[in-house]
């Protein structure tokens, strides 16, 4: 393959597109994304890694990528795939690619354009929240979250409120009555409640007053405990 074909970039392309093209394939071989990859794919990718920046070490220095357009031009590299440029644009008889021997360095009198720095090379967006650490961050953030709304729950439960007050009745009560041991009629004066009006089944009393079931007798005593025999 062509170094262009390398990086995923056309021939004509300028050096911000050979660049994004470059930055772009970086990234989707980052160490980052095969760390729980089996051993044989992160070799691989480290080996892709490897010819990617050589590519882009040669496409990235404007003379180096004019000899090497010029001996694709001018048929000294006749089948790209069959030949490899060195850095001085003079070509060499093509050899398979053996993982374990280190890419050639370049000559110590030339500077080597810079491959991506940490910047380029951040993981970003998608790619960043499935790394284990997020990951583990947002559950425990999660789980914090619906223990803190259990116990705001739960104390909701306790909350205290005010009694509405009572609405007593008006009006002339009918009699008395004790409720212990059974609830029954007796004279006013030694009386647990004061008996306003007596109900059938199925009848409900109103407002401030309190049911008393009558024993024996069906239906119940609208009552109140408070004395008002007398008003």
């Amino acid at each position: 393959m062509t170094h262009y074909d390398t990086i995923g970039a056309a021939p004509g392309a300028d050096h911000q597109q050979l660049r994004s093209a470059y930055l772009a394939r970086a990234r989707r071989l980052h160490p980052d994304q095969f760390s729980h990859r089996p051993d044989a794919e992160r070799a691989k990718a480290e080996r892709a890694m490897q010819e990617l920046n050589a590519a882009w070490s040669v496409l990235s220095d404007p003379q180096r990528r004019r000899a090497y357009d010029a001996s694709l031009r001018t048929g000294s590299v006749s089948n790209p795939r069959a030949t490899s440029p060195l850095v001085d644009g003079r070509s060499a008889p093509w050899r398979p690619f053996d993982p374990s021997s280190p890419p050639t360095p370049p000559r110590a009198h030339r500077s080597v354009p810079r491959v991506a720095d940490p910047r380029d090379m951040e993981v970003r967006g998608t790619a960043r929240l499935l790394r284990p650490g997020v990951l583990l961050a947002l559950f425990g953030a999660m789980t914090a979250l619906v223990v803190i709304a259990a116990l705001v729950a739960g104390r909701g439960d306790d909350t205290i409120t005010e009694p509405s007050p009572v609405v007593l009745p008006t009006g002339t009560p009918i009699g008395c009555i004790v409720i212990s041991p059974v609830a029954q009629q007796v004279p006013c004066g030694d009386h647990d409640a004061v008996v306003w009006s007596i109900i059938g089944g199925g009848e409900t009393c109103g407002e401030g007053f309190e049911a008393i079931y009558r024993s024996g007798q069906g239906g119940a005593f609208c009552v109140t405990r408070e004395d008002r025999a007398e008003g």
